[in-house]
């Protein structure tokens, strides 16, 4: 409650309004605007944080955002997630993350969990194999104050996305 209350006087003190929209805008197609929530904003900005981070190969950086139980699940081996070590320095060694991209991010909050999903379009290679494409992941967040941690992440290989929702032809 007490934290509830914090938020809500920053806010207040800030001026931004309470009903989850930032005046933060996103081009789409030209002339379509659209706003961003407020959750999509927070997160955006910590994953761009952890990918920026990741091109760099900056370990400390991205040790700062990964709790002590962090792991990696993927698609490719379900069964058998990464832990944070050996991800992390895969992260810092043998992964080579060019070029990024992330889009289509949705955010839902569970209480101190964030789940946030996305598409990550790299250039990269791990151990020298083309890792590059689309890949739709999904980030666990855990929030404790104002401080997020990234507990999960899962990662597969995305099918070929259309950029705009399909619109009716008439011919159906």
């Amino acid at each position: 409650m007490l934290r509830r209350a914090a938020i809500v006087a920053v806010f207040l003190g800030l001026g931004l309004p309470l009903n989850g929209q930032l005046q933060e805008k996103h081009r789409v197609d030209g002339n379509q605007v659209r706003m961003l929530t407020r959750t999509v904003v927070l997160f955006g900005r910590l994953e761009e944080e952890l990918a920026g981070a990741m091109q760099r190969r900056d370990q400390p950086a991205i040790s700062a955002l990964l709790a002590e139980d962090f792991e990696l699940l993927t698609a490719e081996i379900p069964n058998d997630p990464t832990p944070r070590e050996e991800w992390l320095r895969k992260a810092t060694t043998s992964y080579r993350l060019e070029s990024y991209e992330l889009r289509k991010m949705s955010v839902r909050e569970h209480g101190e969990f964030a789940l946030v999903s996305f598409i990550l379009t790299q250039r990269a290679s791990l151990n020298g194999i083309d890792r590059s494409g689309d890949y739709f992941t999904v980030d666990l967040w855990q929030g404790s104050g104002d401080e997020w941690k990234l507990v999960t992440r899962f990662a597969a290989k995305a099918p070929p996305l259309p950029d705009t929702p399909a619109q009716p032809t008439g011919k159906e």
